[in-house]
């Protein structure tokens, strides 16, 4: 009769057949008798289908967000998100969305390029007060004068007032003194 806490020899313990194959005629575990950290294989989470939550995860990815700063978003583990991150499926996504970005990016670059000779005349007419900016009044005119001459490198000077000193060691000696006597104002002295 076993104790309790005593566990029966592994020889008398009766297994399922679909478990025999894992055991020795002794009872001897075979399934790590050779396994080192290396020789195991590696389990590899793969998406096969792209879910809500997949979904989910690619969107942020796109926008930049790291893997943990999502798991803890959406409430699912850092390596739950790598885990679909690393997936080929995900990475065709992420290859295509990211191309498409890419794409959009040049899009606006060149509709800006189209427009900025457009947007210098506006300007110019609306500091001279002349064909579209004839009828701006002063305080935009100014207000896009000055953003020019800013953009330009002729910004208004920026008032910057500060205090130098210098300090000799016995300064700083007195300043730590005194700092630590505020600290532990029971060992004040005098």
């Amino acid at each position: 009769m076993a104790v309790r806490g005593q566990h029966k020899p592994a020889e008398a313990r009766e297994l399922p057949d679909k478990y025999q194959r894992y055991f020795s005629a002794r009872g001897e575990d075979q399934r790590c008798k050779n396994a080192t950290v290396e020789s195991m294989p590696k389990r590899q989470f793969q998406v096969n289908e792209i879910r809500d939550q997949h979904h989910e995860i690619i969107r942020r990815l796109i926008l930049g967000q790291n893997a943990e700063f999502i798991a803890r978003q959406i409430g699912v583990s850092g390596a739950t998100v790598r885990n679909v991150k690393n997936s080929p499926v995900v990475q065709e996504r992420l290859d295509i969305l990211n191309a498409k970005r890419d794409q959009q990016t040049l899009d606006v670059a060149a509709h800006i390029d189209r427009i900025a000779p457009k947007s210098i005349q506006l300007l110019e007419d609306i500091i001279t007060g002349t064909g579209d900016g004839v009828d701006a009044p002063i305080s935009l005119r100014a207000r896009t004068a000055e953003n020019n001459l800013d953009r330009a490198g002729y910004g208004a000077v920026k008032k910057f007032q500060g205090a130098v000193g210098h300090f000799t060691g016995e300064d700083i000696e007195k300043l730590k003194q005194e700092a630590l006597q505020r600290m532990n104002p029971v060992n004040q002295t005098g």
